[in-house]
């Protein structure tokens, strides 16, 4: 797995590797193969929901 990550750093195309910007700075690399390249983190079960769930929070508490 090791070598397969570095060949993609050294040989394979970067526009699809980005820094997760999950809770907590996660910084983690991903490769967003989606079609329209709309990923967003590097788990969707855990900085997905944390970055949701901080969302979520933050509108809650503003209505009152």
């Amino acid at each position: 797995m090791i070598r397969s990550a570095l060949d993609v750093l050294v040989d394979g195309p970067l526009d699809g590797v980005r820094e997760c910007p999950g809770p907590g700075n996660c910084g983690w690399l991903f490769i967003d193969l989606s079609k329209n390249a709309s990923r967003r983190w590097c788990d969707m079960r855990t900085c997905g929901n944390r970055a949701k769930v901080h969302r979520y929070y933050t509108r809650i508490r503003g209505r009152g």
